[in-house]
């Protein structure tokens, strides 16, 4: 179990240097209560990073990516960019797929998020962001309880240190 809107902070906090040195902002909007859902903490991280990462660079100069945790285990990372054409949607998860050849990347991150979010028993889709560009959702099953998740969390960081 993890802790959604944890797990998003960190990910901002750790991309924030990122954000400053491309002249872009990172917003974060949350529930207002902890929003847990079933999964890995270091494989969620893993995902929101590679789409807040892909945001900022498709956010123009000087714009805001935003980062919101829904009650109901949604995540979801909206940019102001070109967006994706309704044609790619299904595309842009396909291991080595680009838009085009001056598109950086090796095309894995995306179809690389999607593994990993199906192997949480998840979702990962794209829509228009409202006034142009992409919205990233991501959802996730609810846990069962927060005494799981909190267990889980303390098993995982015991595991952690063990290995340091």
């Amino acid at each position: 179990m993890t802790r959604a809107t944890s797990a998003a902070q960190d990910v901002i906090e750790n991309l924030l240097p990122l954000a400053m040195d491309r002249d872009r902002f990172i917003d974060f909007v949350s529930a207002p209560t902890a929003v847990i859902i079933r999964g890995n903490r270091r494989a969620i991280e893993s995902v929101l990073t590679n789409l807040i990462d892909n945001a900022l660079r498709a956010e123009p100069r000087g714009g805001t990516v935003v980062t919101q945790v829904h009650l109901d285990g949604v995540v979801e990372v909206i940019d102001h960019g070109a967006g994706v054409a309704e044609s790619d949607r299904e595309k842009i998860f396909e291991a080595f797929w680009r838009k085009d050849e001056t598109t950086s990347g090796a095309g894995l991150g995306l179809a690389i998020a999607k593994e990993i979010i199906d192997a949480h028993g998840g979702r990962i889709w794209v829509e228009d962001t409202p006034g142009g560009g992409a919205t990233f959702k991501l959802w996730f099953p609810a846990a069962a309880s927060e005494t799981h998740a909190k267990l889980n969390d303390e098993r995982s960081l015991s595991r952690t240190s063990a290995r340091s």
